[in-house]
């Protein structure tokens, strides 16, 4: 995904959404029917220029990455 498209569908989102938390979704096979979805909070965003690539991370690796 780009940048563009992101913004792009954040400007779909209508404003009554603006207090809703950002999470990171990641899913799991329960067995052969069913999922699970372990949810994980994003506490911080960044452009890594040196790599062209824009992140999301979790609190303990915004952590290490505003101590480097």
């Amino acid at each position: 995904m780009k940048i563009k498209q992101l913004r792009e569908w954040v400007n779909t989102i209508p404003q009554e959404f603006d207090e809703t938390d950002l999470v990171f979704r990641k899913i799991m096979p329960k067995d052969s029917e069913n999922w699970l979805a372990k949810d994980k909070s994003i506490a911080a965003c960044g452009i890594d220029a040196g790599n062209n690539k824009a992140y999301f991370c979790m609190e303990s690796d915004a952590k290490t990455i505003e101590k480097n």
